[in-house]
C-alpha cells in the first residue's frame, strides 16, 4: 500500500459481511454487541487483547503468541491443546536461552476426565486437587500411592483456601488498585485474588477501623534478624526471579513500593523480596531465594 488514509470509523447498525481488511492499522478499536462469526485473523498483532462476555465456540488459534495470556470464567468443555511449545531460538522473538520462562498456571479449574498424551510433565507441581480416578500411563494414582501408604483421600485437603480479610475506606478505590495496579481478579464479593494470595475487602465503618500491622522487634531466628524494614501485612513467596518480574511490573502501572528489592545471603542461597504498600496501608512483601 503506497498511501494510507487515516480517520476513526464510526459505524452503528451496519452490516459489512464479506468484508476484507489489509494492511490496515486498527489499534484500540471498540467492539459491542458485534457477530464476528467465521472471522479470519492472519499475521495480526493482538498484544493486550481484551475479549469479554464472547462466544468463541469451535474457535481455532494456530502459530501463535499467547505468553502472559490470562483466561478466567471460561468454559473450556472439549476444548483441545495440541503442539504447545516454549518459544524456539530463531523463531519466536521471546526466546530465552536460559529457558526461564514463567510457569503455565491452572488454579481453581474444573479439569474432570481431560485426557493429557504424549506431553512434557516434567517438574509439575500439583497441589490441593482432587485427583479422585487420576491415572498415569494407565495405572491408577490409588494404586501408586499406595505403595507408599496414602490414599487419594488423605491427600485432599479439608482446608483448600484462606483469605485475608481487610477494612478499607474506600472499596471502589481499593478494587480498582489491587485490579488495574496490582494485577489482582475481582469479583462481586469483593474478592481479590492472584496466584495463590487472596484478600476480602469490606467497607470499613470507621476509619479507626483500619489497622495494617505495626512493625515487629527483633527476631531470634537460626540467626540473628533485625526485622522487616517496613511493617508486614502479607508475606506471598515466588522464586527469584518471579520476585524482579513483580517489581517491574508494579514500579510500570504506579504501585506504591514500601521499599525496594533488597538480597540478602540465607545459608548457601540468596533471597530477594521487596514490598508494596495498598491504599490503605497494607503492606504485601514479594520474596523469593534462587
Amino acid at each position: 500500500m503506497s498511501e494510507w488514509t487515516t480517520g476513526a470509523v464510526n459505524l452503528q447498525r451496519t452490516d459489512i459481511s464479506g468484508s476484507k481488511f489489509q494492511e490496515v492499522n486498527a489499534q484500540r478499536l471498540y467492539f459491542d454487541d458485534v457477530s464476528l462469526a467465521g472471522t479470519q485473523i492472519n499475521n495480526a498483532d493482538l498484544r493486550d487483547l481484551k475479549l469479554d462476555d464472547v462466544n468463541m465456540t469451535g474457535a481455532k488459534i494456530t502459530n501463535g503468541n499467547l505468553s502472559d495470556i490470562i483466561i478466567e470464567n471460561v468454559q473450556f468443555t472439549g476444548a483441545q491443546f495440541r503442539n504447545i511449545d516454549w518459544p524456539i531460538e530463531s523463531m519466536d522473538s521471546n526466546y530465552n536461552a536460559e529457558q526461564t520462562y514463567k510457569p503455565v498456571v491452572f488454579e481453581n479449574c474444573k479439569l474432570k476426565n481431560s485426557i493429557i498424551t504424549k506431553c512434557d510433565l516434567s517438574n509439575i507441581s500439583i497441589t490441593d486437587c482432587d485427583i479422585t480416578g487420576l491415572t498415569i500411563n494407565g495405572i491408577a494414582i490409588d494404586e501408586l500411592l499406595k505403595n507408599v501408604g496414602i490414599s487419594s483421600k488423605q491427600q485432599q485437603p479439608r482446608i483448600k483456601n484462606a483469605l485475608q480479610v481487610r477494612l478499607v475506606s474506600n472499596l471502589a478505590e481499593a478494587h480498582q488498585y489491587y485490579r488495574d495496579i496490582l494485577g489482582f481478579s475481582v469479583d462481586d464479593w469483593g474478592h481479590v485474588e492472584r496466584e495463590g494470595v487472596g484478600f476480602i475487602l469490606q467497607q470499613a465503618e470507621s476509619l479507626d477501623d483500619i489497622r495494617p500491622n505495626a512493625k515487629p522487634t527483633k527476631q531470634n531466628f537460626p540467626y540473628d534478624w533485625p526485622g522487616p524494614p517496613a511493617t508486614w501485612d502479607t508475606y506471598a513467596y515466588s522464586n527469584f526471579d518471579g520476585v524482579q518480574q513483580l517489581y517491574e511490573e508494579f514500579v510500570s502501572k504506579g504501585a506504591v513500593i514500601a521499599y525496594e528489592p533488597q538480597i540478602e545471603d540465607v545459608g548457601n542461597h540468596k533471597w530477594k523480596e521487596f514490598a508494596v504498600r495498598d491504599l490503605d496501608g497494607y503492606v504485601i512483601v514479594f520474596g523469593g531465594s534462587n
